[in-house]
């Protein structure tokens, strides 16, 4: 969380001649209780005017002079790199002055202000603001004394939404933040923004907006993207394994619209989530938890559950792999329909069977004459794909004839996924 921490009077002033025009202890007091224990940022002209490091906070001074050096404080030249010394866990609270105030808004989330009832003159002031991007969440008037003579009103505002980071923005940060620990973009507006191909590890996305986003063969393995918003967005060849997704409907991230195809979705718990209709082509989902989530209508064909944690009855409803067989023209079907023993096959053929022409392969040849009821059979306790692996092992170690481990992933995926449909009478045997 970022914060801004000011104090103005009438006019948006906050100082005269580097200094503060009015004695305020409530608002000393009030900072103090705020940042003891977090990071604070301000410029080198503030921290004059204060003439010492706060105790018991990380004091980060920005200043462009390169060769400053001050004893007990960290000295930047950039917002960037302010940021990139803060880990993700850590509230970030700025001090001022004028120019730092103008840097870090497009970027806070909260605004702490104590408004106070005085006119007076000011050669420095707090920066305009957009009322309408804030919500008031927080009111409290100023106790008056003998020391606290100025009327005071306390106020929190939080930011409706964040900023908007562009793709350069989070290059940035990137680098400002290297050897710092994992990039912190939560609850930024990253709304329809072109994220394809970046790695993104281990990046803290909690209740980030990436509605509509490019995410196309990007890296978020190990992100987290608990109560993220990613309706929408294009996850093509993504890579999310063990991502977290959240762990209560409330706060799991959003999907609706989705397109995963192609993504690396390993090792993931994803029960109980809905992903009913959603592009899962070719996905690979091994080692991932699907016990309860809804699949209907998700498109699954040709993504490969070998060792997903699933009762079998999550895919009924969810489409396998019938459009693939369905989407070859007739003639293209009888020339490649292969209901031949593999060891007619030989290796130097093999070679040239595609991943399609392998998954229809898998789907048949070692299916012929199976029955619905036999299938049955074969799965007392219930159709699982560890048993179908076990199967088609036991196949292929009989067929006899060597396929590349591609040939023999396709095969199997093709195999895999007839036989559920089989198992569970949705499409019977041609």
């Amino acid at each position: 969380m970022i914060g801004l921490l000011v104090a103005y009077a009438h006019g948006y002033v906050i100082g005269k001649d580097g200094a503060i025009p009015w004695r305020l202890p409530n608002d000393l007091r009030y900072v103090k209780r705020l940042t003891t224990g977090h990071t604070i940022v301000m410029g080198r002209k503030t921290f004059d005017s204060i003439g010492r490091p706060l105790p018991n906070r990380r004091n980060i001074v920005l200043s462009h002079d390169t060769t400053l050096t001050i004893p007990g404080a960290e000295v930047v030249q950039s917002v960037e790199e302010a940021m990139g010394l803060v880990g993700q866990q850590d509230d970030l609270f700025v001090l001022g002055g004028e120019s730092i105030y103008r840097q870090f808004l497009p970027l806070a989330d909260r605004l702490y202000i104590t408004e106070v009832d005085y006119a007076t003159e000011g050669d420095t002031f707090f920066p305009e603001w957009d009322r309408s991007a804030f919500r008031l969440i927080s009111r409290q008037e100023g106790t008056l004394d003998e020391k606290n003579t100025l009327p005071h009103v306390f106020y929190v505002y939080e930011r409706k939404f964040s900023p908007l980071l562009t793709r350069a923005d989070i290059e940035q940060l990137q680098t400002s933040a290297k050897g710092a620990g994992h990039l912190d973009l939560h609850q930024q507006n990253l709304q329809g923004s072109d994220l394809s191909y970046m790695d993104l590890q281990g990046v803290n996305l909690q209740g980030a907006d990436l509605q509509g986003a490019n995410l196309r063969g990007t890296n978020l393995s190990g992100a987290n993207l608990q109560g993220a918003n990613l309706s929408g967005a294009d996850l093509d060849g993504a890579d999310l394994s063990r991502a977290y997704l959240g762990d209560s409907e409330a706060n799991r991230v959003q999907l609706s619209r989705a397109k995963l195809s192609y993504a690396t979705l390993r090792e993931l718990d994803l029960r109980g989530f809905d992903l009913a209709e959603l592009d899962l082509k070719y996905a690979d989902l091994n080692g991932t938890d699907l016990r309860g989530t809804v699949l209907r209508g998700t498109d699954l064909q040709g993504a490969d559950l070998s060792t997903a944690r699933l009762h079998g009855s999550e895919l009924q409803g969810a489409i396998l792999h019938r459009s693939v067989y369905q989407a070859r023209s007739k003639a293209s079907q009888k020339r490649m329909t292969l209901t031949t023993l593999i060891a007619e096959h030989s290796p130097q053929q093999q070679q040239f069977i595609s991943d399609r022409d392998a998954y229809l392969f898998g789907e048949q040849a070692p299916l012929v004459g199976v029955t619905p009821a036999k299938l049955h059979e074969l799965f007392p306790q219930g159709f699982t794909f560890t048993q179908a692996r076990h199967l088609f092992d036991a196949w292929l170690a009989q067929a006899g004839a060597a396929y590349s481990a591609q040939t023999i992933a396709a095969m199997w995926i093709g195999f895999a996924h007839r036989t559920c449909d089989l198992y569970y009478k949705k499409f019977p045997m041609s």
